[in-house]
């Protein structure tokens, strides 16, 4: 079991809404805290893609009025079980990276033990759409190495078979170390990559080439 991110608490409470607009109500429909409680037990034991309109389709089903809460949990466990994936899109793993996205993601990781915990960073894909100095960084990588951030949000991949050098890291830590100016600053528009020296690119395409 592990606790639903935001967005997933948002997806599955407007799930569950349209489920009450569908349902008949002995009493008052149930307010939107109650909503919120049965979202944030639901979303520790199902991902977002078991509320789907089709999952919808399928716990209506002989259903006429709202439900309890082992009632729900019931009926969603029965179509998730069905219906659930056979494995998640694999993310690229560190070991199929560059040697450049790999000091992405091995300058990611040294940054952001750096800044201070805050709970609405704690999903990293979550992360790049909060302003925050967590946030202002996931931003950063996401957007200028794509396949360094999809390995950082799928950090359960295998190990990389070569590790990035030091002076892989040290050239893009110094390319987006003025970015970052403190913790509580926003992030500034990233200049080229031009502080990797022509040695070291060749290095790189040495390595990188079959």
């Amino acid at each position: 079991m592990t606790a639903p991110t935001p967005a997933a608490l948002r997806h599955i409470a407007g799930w569950l809404a349209s489920l009450s607009r569908l349902t008949r109500h002995t009493g008052e429909p149930p307010a939107k805290d109650v909503l919120d409680d049965y979202a944030r037990l639901l979303g520790r034991d199902f991902p977002p893609a078991a509320f789907s309109t089709d999952a919808m389709h399928a716990v209506l089903a002989g259903m006429e009025f709202w439900p309890s809460y082992d009632q729900l949990r019931a009926r969603t466990a029965d179509w998730w079980r069905d219906h659930k994936p056979a494995s998640a899109p694999a993310a690229p793993g560190l070991e199929r990276l560059s040697p450049i996205e790999q000091a992405w993601v091995a300058f990611y990781r040294r940054r952001v033990s750096e800044l201070p915990d805050d709970p609405r960073e704690r999903d990293p894909d979550e992360a790049t759409r909060v302003q925050t100095p967590r946030g202002n960084l996931a931003s950063l990588v996401r957007s200028h190495a794509p396949r360094a951030w999809a390995a950082i949000c799928g950090q359960d991949r295998p190990p990389p078979r070569q590790a990035p050098t030091a002076e892989e890291i040290d050239a893009v830590t110094q390319t987006v170390a003025g970015l970052i100016r403190s913790p509580d600053a926003p992030a500034r528009a990233a200049p080229r990559l031009a502080r990797v020296s022509p040695d070291q690119l060749a290095a790189l395409r040495q390595r990188t080439t079959p």
